[in-house]
């Protein structure tokens, strides 16, 4: 475990330095292209807006793909949040990013067919605790697929835990602010879209 930690902390450090190989393209408040690209050490440490994809996988039985992240990443460890997510790389589109997402968290690989584009949303975030100001537009996709926790191949260093809830009880959890689940500004759209599909189940 101290050998994991040292490896991931090594990569944390080159990661805030700019050392990372990816850039993010740099967007105004409207979420409009600026031209511009942009690291994750400046992104984060200046505030400086960028993309993100969250992709939630629902099943045929009205359950939900959720992740808990692991406790080595540096936003949020340890809660429960969609079935996959992270930055738009510059030059991707939001919903390749979904799709690299979902594959490099999870191991699925999914069709541009299967991604239902929700919308997107602004969103401002700082996590004092870590030094982190995380201004975004955030890109809400869902994907209707049947699948079984077996055949997921999570990916260790992000992701500790996976699990396959009701819909309901997904709600309730973020209605009621449980603690464990990660409520972010994308989720009231994630909510009111899951809440017209329950409608249109029955």
């Amino acid at each position: 475990m101290r050998r994991i930690w040292s490896h991931l902390n090594m990569s944390v450090r080159r990661m805030l330095r700019g050392e990372r190989e990816d850039r993010y393209a740099v967007v105004d408040d409207n979420g409009k292209p600026t031209g511009e690209t942009v690291s994750y050490y400046a992104a984060h440490v200046h505030g400086i807006r960028h993309e993100s994809a969250e992709v939630y996988i629902i099943t045929p039985k009205h359950e939900v793909l959720l992740q808990r992240r692991s406790q080595h990443v540096l936003l949020q460890p340890g809660m429960w949040h969609s079935s996959a997510s992270g930055h738009i790389v510059a030059g991707q589109t939001p919903a390749i990013a979904a799709q690299a997402e979902v594959r490099e968290e999870l191991g699925i690989q999914l069709s541009p067919e299967e991604l239902v584009c929700v919308g997107k949303v602004r969103s401002d975030e700082v996590f004092d605790s870590v030094g982190v100001i995380n201004n975004e537009h955030k890109h809400l996709f869902v994907v209707f697929r049947d699948i079984a926790l077996a055949d997921v191949h999570r990916e260790a260093l992000e992701v500790s835990e996976l699990q396959l809830l009701p819909i309901t009880e997904f709600i309730q959890k973020i209605e009621t602010r449980d603690p464990e689940y990660i409520w972010n500004p994308i989720t009231p759209m994630l909510i009111s879209y899951l809440k017209t599909y329950g409608d249109h189940k029955k």
